[in-house]
């Protein structure tokens, strides 16, 4: 089994990026194969709404997000993972 966690934190040493970490090594212990992938370490631009995305296509934009892509439908398993801000998810994991 593979999971992949999605963190939307900013803060690499902050309690998110620890609860992700908790969990990803117990998976482990039970066999899982796991990946982490925190959002603010990579290049994710807004959504400017061209729809290409919203059938698993493709994204016109240049920046991590395919990549971001490819690993979530290659996932049997993921973690979306982010502190709330003003009610609301983090910018991170918004874009």
């Amino acid at each position: 089994m593979k999971l992949v966690a999605i963190v939307g934190s900013p803060r690499l040493k902050g309690n998110t990026n620890y609860l992700v970490d908790q969990a990803l090594n117990e998976a482990a212990k039970l066999g899982a194969q796991t990946e982490k992938i925190v959002l603010s370490q990579y290049q994710v631009n807004p959504c400017l709404g061209h729809d290409d995305c919203a059938s698993f296509e493709s994204c016109q934009q240049k920046d991590d997000t395919g990549w971001i892509l490819d690993r979530f439908r290659e996932a049997d398993g993921v973690i979306l993972a982010t502190p709330v801000y003003y009610y609301n998810v983090s910018a991170q994991m918004k874009a």
